[in-house]
């Protein structure tokens, strides 16, 4: 049985759940999911590291950059 391949616009959650085999994320879709995630934590987490990184803790100074 051929699976149909999902559209650029649709979404995991309208999936066709006539079936129970139908239900939940594929593990394509799962990957996809978690990578998005983690790319958007990883980037709050460096933005907050570095936004603590930019000033004199002792003085509230913002500290010089090379380049």
């Amino acid at each position: 049985m051929a699976m149909k391949k999902p559209s650029p616009t649709s979404s995991p959650y309208k999936k066709d759940s006539q079936r129970i085999e139908h239900l939940g994320l594929t593990l394509r879709e799962a990957t996809q999911l978690l990578n998005t995630i983690q790319r958007r934590v990883l980037q709050q987490q460096v933005d907050a590291f570095l936004d603590s990184c930019s000033s004199c803790p002792d003085c509230g100074t913002p500290l010089k950059t090379t380049g």
